[in-house]
């Protein structure tokens, strides 16, 4: 049974190598942008349902095997936000959150063929007071494009926060890592 991760995602893939994972990262065949157009659905919903639907679209490819779909989602005053596309968007993105909370789902859906697995992190962040300045400098160090929340957590986006309350803060990079390990062990342990 091999573990297929259902991404692109270059940092969900440094994830699944850190921890000695034997796996293939495959590009889900679906539309997530379409389908996000056509859901009249809650931020917590839609997060859950896309990291189903990436996981659910190779089943016919890889039906014996296990199958890792994610998806992440930020959540500020009660909007979701894209992934910003530029260095400019990031800036403002982090201007607009800057000594505020936000929270940041990770939902995490794993198939196998005995059973399939649904999870959502919910993360609170809140930046610290950041000046100006320390907003331009951090976003040309890790230029966070791509970054759901405009942040590299796991570079130096750690330094910009006054607090973090997860259950798992490895979900902030992109995969529940504790959440996915007991998953993988109790699959294996039905085979």
């Amino acid at each position: 049974m091999k573990i297929i991760l259902a991404s692109t995602s270059p940092f969900r893939k440094m994830q699944m190598e850190n921890m000695g994972y034997d796996f293939e990262a495959v590009s889900p065949l679906f539309d997530e942008e379409g389908f996000k157009q056509q859901q009249a659905l809650s931020p917590k919903e839609l997060c859950q349902l896309l990291g189903q639907k990436k996981s659910e679209s190779l089943i016919q490819q890889f039906k014996n095997d296990i199958i890792i779909g994610s998806d992440q989602m930020l959540v500020f005053k009660n909007r979701t936000y894209n992934k910003p596309k530029t260095l400019e968007q990031a800036i403002e993105r982090l201007q607009q959150m800057n000594n505020d909370s936000h929270q940041l789902l990770t939902s995490l859906y794993v198939y196998s063929p005995h059973k399939c697995f649904n999870h959502l992190d919910i993360t609170t962040l809140t930046l610290k007071n950041l000046s100006p300045d320390q907003i331009h400098e951090y976003v040309h160090l890790d230029k966070p494009i791509g970054c759901a929340g405009g942040y590299k957590y796991e570079l130096n986006g750690k330094n910009l926060f006054a607090k973090v309350e997860s259950q798992d803060p490895s979900s902030i990079v992109g995969l529940p890592i504790k959440t996915l390990q007991s998953i993988i062990e109790e699959i294996k342990h039905h085979e």
